[in-house]
């Protein structure tokens, strides 16, 4: 089991005041909106951040509804006039749904009605692509992920009480796959491995018209299985894996309404799979922002909330810094918002994570404002991507691995908050066990997130059927910006099922072997030689030291030679080109 010490802390309704100021409003010009969204994304592939947002600029029930792009031309934001319809009560996502290299976005929301936009990015030029999705965007929820691993990004979409992952197969066709969550409203969703199986699982929380709901559901080879956590049904809010306790697993926090309309705020740890709750130690909203980043660079994950507040019908717009796995008011200038948003990221590239906020203030006023972190020096600089990262190794213990590298360096971002990205698969070059949602031959995402790995340096899957498998990492700085993949690794899982001994005078080569193999040795000996499924693919008889033994009828791979010699028997591995 997992120890806490949660040390006592003050929550008022309203803002909240401790430590120094870090963070100030760097008066940006960007628009003021309420019922708002905003989110990050490298739309133009300069390795700066730039900006979408969309909601309500005029008071609160006009239908002054906008979306704008904003570009970063070193810190400045500039409206590019991109012609995206104007949203609110909405969501909006970046992702490369087609593969080519640069950001697409999906936006759903209203507009009155509820409206679903697919947008395809062709050098910054965003046409809208025709698509079979459900136009059902108002206070909802999408979410890309690879959930198939099969390369691509598929879509989980939650609003107006349709609930479903959507296949991806090109061209902005989709396929609902029948998942069967339940149907939900006002919905709350994220991707994450909690099991640490190589995919990607969700948590679903929402309305289901008889009151909140929450559960996660374990992708099993494409099919969700519901776990029934004990988790408090909530919604009009957000839900989110992270790693809380930077212990390697993504634990739960979530926010939102309970059937009472009541705000709460719940944290829960995973242990090994199960999922138990420990007190949050923060200020309940509803109607707001849930957000993590590291503001603080010391390799964990850091909180922002806003929203509307429990028991006093105040607002609140709270930092929170993770301090091993508690949290602690972090001041900041940040006005209380509803119906809000906020988002992390390093949008002058100076090494520190700074926050986008928006929402309605008290007064219902729209506002937004871009708040610089003062850890760094405050001085826009061209951003180089991570240095590859280096000595990969794989550590196996019978079907469970874990993938170890060192870390990486960057000419902004510090150590500790480089994030890693990681693929595995039993082709080379393939994702088909663990997904990067990354083309691997680039290296270039397809989110604007950081990587699989968080920032720890190993990942660990368990369960692996037997198989040869090859993988890679990345690093990702604080603006998303990723590395090159490192030159691939392999490893073997063994399921043969044959009994190892050890003889050390014996041995094949070449190896890697492209036409034949030679035993070396002492004495006679009969081969077998199985591939990693433990199917026997070849054998002979009375094989003498110096004799060649043909392989070029096999496919290339990793293969076990079966040596027996009397009552001794021992496996020797060799590659096959």
């Amino acid at each position: 089991m997992k120890t806490f010490i949660l040390l006592s802390m003050m929550t008022l309704c309203g803002f909240l005041v401790a430590y120094g100021q870090t963070f100030s409003d760097v008066n940006a010009g960007l628009e003021n909106m309420g019922r708002s969204d905003v989110a990050w994304g490298d739309f133009d592939n300069d390795n700066d951040l730039d900006l979408l947002i969309s909601g309500i600029a005029g008071y609160d029930g006009s239908d002054d509804f906008k979306s704008i792009l904003y570009r970063n031309d070193e810190g400045v934001f500039v409206d590019i006039e991109a012609g995206l319809p104007g949203i609110a009560n909405c969501h909006n996502e970046w992702g490369d749904v087609d593969g080519d290299g640069d950001l697409d976005i999906i936006m759903i929301g209203g507009n009155p009605g509820n409206v679903l936009y697919l947008f395809e990015n062709d050098n910054g030029i965003f046409t809208e692509m025709e698509t079979n999705l459900p136009s059902v965007g108002k206070d909802g929820v999408v979410r890309w992920e690879d959930f198939d691993r099969d390369g691509d990004l598929d879509l989980f979409l939650g609003a107006y009480y349709t609930t479903d992952v959507f296949r991806n197969g090109g061209d902005g066709v989709f396929t609902a796959i029948g998942a069967g969550f339940p149907s939900m409203n006002s919905c709350m969703a994220d991707w994450g491995d909690y099991d640490n199986d190589g995919d990607a699982d969700l948590i679903i929380c929402g309305n289901d018209g008889a009151g909140g709901f929450c559960d996660i559901y374990r992708n099993d080879d494409g099919a969700f299985v519901g776990l029934a956590q004990p988790f408090l049904g909530l919604f009009a809010g957000e839900a989110n894996f992270v790693d809380i306790d930077s212990d390697g697993d993504l634990d739960v926090f979530m926010s939102g309404y309970n059937e009472t309309l009541t705000p709460h705020a719940k944290m829960y740890i995973n242990d090994i799979g199960f999922f138990f709750e420990l007190p949050a130690g923060v200020t309940s909203m509803a109607l707001g922002a849930v957000t993590f980043g590291d503001m603080d660079n010391d390799g964990d994950m850091d909180l922002f909330m806003s929203g509307n507040v429990a028991g006093c019908g105040n607002l609140g717009a709270i930092i929170y810094r993770n301090d091993n796995g508690s949290f602690y008011t972090h001041n900041a200038p940040i006005t209380g918002i509803v119906r809000a948003d906020g988002e992390w990221g390093d949008f002058d590239n100076d090494g520190d994570m700074d926050l986008v906020v928006t929402g309605f203030t008290g007064s219902s006023v729209p506002y937004t404002r871009l708040f610089r972190n003062e850890l760094g020096d405050n001085t826009y600089t061209v951003n180089n991507p991570p240095a590859i990262v280096e000595n990969m190794d794989a550590v196996i213990t019978n079907n469970d691995v874990i993938l170890k590298w060192d870390s990486s360096t960057d000419d902004h971002t510090g150590t500790e908050s480089i994030s890693y990205n990681v693929y595995l698969g039993n082709l080379s070059a393939t994702g088909n066990f663990v997904s990067p949602n990354a083309i691997i031959t680039s290296g270039k995402r397809l989110i604007a997130e950081v990587g699989n790995a968080g920032m720890k340096t190993e990942y660990a899957v368990n369960n692996l059927p037997p198989g040869d498998y090859y993988w890679s990492v990345q690093a990702i700085d604080q603006s998303f910006v990723p590395s090159a993949f490192s030159d691939e690794g392999y490893f073997s899982i063994v399921g043969t099922g044959i009994q190892q001994e050890t003889q050390e005078n014996i041995g094949v080569f070449p190896n890697p072997a492209t036409d034949f193999i030679v035993l070396n040795g002492d004495a006679s000996a009969d081969i077998s030689i199985y591939d990693l499924a433990g199917k026997q693919v070849a054998e002979h008889f009375n094989v003498s030291a110096g004799d060649k033994i043909y392989v070029n009828n096999l496919n290339g791979g990793l293969y076990i030679l079966k040596v027996i010699q009397g009552s001794s028997i021992q496996e020797i591995k060799f590659l096959k080109h």
